[in-house]
């Protein structure tokens, strides 16, 4: 059987710290907002690398994306096939709002 890749604490975890860790105020430098895509390896020790973008806005929110990527503090769970190890390919949009006070 297969076993995805995991932020440790799952799904909403991820989500959490991305939120919790994205700049807000990026969309008001950058004038605006947007989804960016970020793809990434989690790597058969759980370390994410080969973080490239996949769909780019403008480069602030590029580069705002990749940084909360590069900078997640903890390892992941490896993604199993066949209870072996293997690379797991993820796709990460990452959405940037435009405030307008």
């Amino acid at each position: 059987g297969e076993i995805e890749a995991e932020y440790e604490g799952g799904d909403g975890a991820w989500r959490n710290y991305l939120m919790n860790n994205l700049k807000g105020d990026v969309t008001i430098q950058a004038n605006t907002g947007g989804e960016v895509v970020v793809n990434f390896i989690v790597n058969k020790s759980g370390e994410l690398v080969d973080i490239s973008l996949d769909k780019s806005v403008h480069y602030i929110l590029d580069n705002e994306a990749t940084r909360i990527i590069q900078e997640c503090p903890k390892r992941w769970k490896p993604a199993f096939q066949n209870k072996r190890p293997v690379n797991a390919y993820r796709r990460q949009p990452i959405r940037f709002d435009l405030i307008v006070e």
